[in-house]
């Protein structure tokens, strides 16, 4: 019997304490004083290092400031502050970088505390899945050779930087796109491609993206153009660009000896127009058909040669 009344005490014990710490936990700051919108992404470059941010909330006192932990489970609970915040206009953290990061193995708990004199801050807790979270870098060392093999171009590269070390060549897929062709070829896996002939042009990016692995799934961006290959049939722009200034410079050159020499002018002299023969006649005959009047005199004088009175 008194087994049995121990099970039933500590039974209510367990219920009792349940809700005190729910109710507890309920009243540690007012709704709408926690921080909303956490979010963190994770680089890789020669260190691993991530980026979070979050939104103030709806209903902060007006002297609230938070702060940022990451708590690694796997470590007994071991706590680690940001150490740079950053701060928007009212001097508030509302974000946080850390240069050099620990990744483990499995998930991790971001938790927002918040202090304010004059009330309590609800926290925010979050479970962490880092790899979920991270983001790749592009390929590097991205070279290209058409040299080695007669038929084609080959192109390599490494493949990008992560936080979980032990990778392997399948833990990643990778897109090539060619931008003179808008075309983007997709790779399961493998850091060599030789699908490109020299007789042609390439400008191309790649990036990158993780599988089968604890690696971010996110598509890195696009690394800068690699641009190789010979264009057989290139546009020549060059010799059109010539063609039309010297026949712009010819142009010019004509106009000024022509204003020179006055040659415009003489091109556009006017002809002479043909004597209207008719016309004269008209006037001809109108000239001797032409009759006195009864009461007018005609006189006529004639011309002496000078020469001839002399004689």
């Amino acid at each position: 019997m008194v087994p049995n009344i121990g099970f039933v005490h500590m039974s209510c014990l367990t219920v009792f304490c349940s809700v005190f710490f729910i109710a507890f936990a309920n009243n540690q700051g007012r709704n709408g004083t926690s921080a909303e919108n956490l979010s963190c992404v994770i680089y890789t470059v020669r260190v691993t290092s991530m980026n979070c941010t979050w939104d103030t909330g709806r209903n902060v006192p007006k002297d609230v400031q938070y702060f940022l932990y990451l708590i690694y489970h796997e470590n007994d609970g071991e706590e680690t502050e940001c150490p740079q915040y950053k701060n928007n206009k009212l001097g508030r953290h509302v974000g946080c970088h850390f240069p050099n990061i620990k990744v483990p193995g499995n998930h991790i708990t971001l938790r927002v505390n918040g202090s304010s004199e004059e009330s309590l801050v609800q926290p925010l807790d979050q479970q962490f899945w880092p790899f979920n979270h991270e983001k790749l870098t592009p390929p590097e060392d991205i070279t290209w050779n058409c040299h080695e093999q007669p038929w084609g171009c080959k192109v390599q590269w490494k493949p990008p930087p992560c936080a979980f070390k032990d990778n392997a060549d399948y833990c990643f897929k990778y897109e090539i796109r060619d931008e003179i062709r808008d075309h983007i070829s997709k790779l399961a896996s493998g850091e060599t491609h030789q699908n490109y002939t020299v007789r042609r042009k390439y400008s191309l990016r790649l990036r990158a993206a993780g599988q089968y692995c604890p690696i971010g799934t996110q598509w890195s961006e696009w690394s800068k153009p690699i641009v190789f290959g010979t264009d057989l049939n290139p546009f020549p722009t060059e010799l059109l660009i010539l063609v039309v200034l010297g026949t712009v410079i010819t142009i010019l050159l004509l106009i000024l000896i022509w204003k020179r020499f006055h040659i415009w002018r003489c091109l556009t002299f006017p002809v002479p127009q043909p004597k209207d023969v008719l016309w004269q006649h008209e006037n001809v005959k109108t000239w001797v058909d032409l009759k006195p009047a009864a009461d007018e005199k005609i006189t006529v004088v004639e011309e002496m040669n000078c020469e001839l009175q002399k004689q």
